[in-house]
């Protein structure tokens, strides 16, 4: 971000009133950066305030316990992985359907997605050996 803004570790430890090593440290991730630092710098090097608003929550819940933190010991690790890659998946999923809010990227990912469902029913309307393995659906495994 600072180097982005056109900045230097100076001009930025000016802003925090510290050493430039603080900046460095920080940058460097041996240093942890506080909300309130992690704010006074994004404002200065000029960020969006969504993205402000993003990082900061993001800076609050650094010490919130994990999805598995009491339950380690009664689900195995298989399960454990293929749960948080479906919860991560939704996320993926949610933040697509975002990204796709105008006409034309949602008139385009369901064309998209027509077309590939087309070719994936034709594929399987045919012979077992000749469906394509691009039609294939994935197969998960442990």
């Amino acid at each position: 971000m600072r180097e982005l803004a056109s900045r230097t570790p100076a001009e930025a430890a000016l802003q925090l009133d510290c050493a430039p090593t603080k900046i460095s440290r920080m940058e460097l991730g041996q240093s942890p950066v506080g909300v309130g630092d992690l704010k006074l710098l994004l404002e200065y090097f000029g960020d969006d305030p969504q993205h402000i608003a993003f990082l900061l929550d993001l800076g609050r819940n650094t010490k919130a316990r994990g999805r598995w933190s009491g339950y380690r010991s009664i689900f195995p690790e298989w399960f454990r992985m293929y749960f948080d890659l479906e919860q991560d998946a939704s996320d993926i999923k949610l933040t697509e359907a975002e990204v796709i809010s105008t006409h034309t990227g949602s008139r385009a990912a369901v064309a998209k997605a027509t077309a590939h469902a087309s070719r994936w029913r034709t594929a399987k309307a045919g012979s077992a050996s000749a469906t394509p393995s691009s039609a294939r659906p994935a197969r998960c495994s442990r």
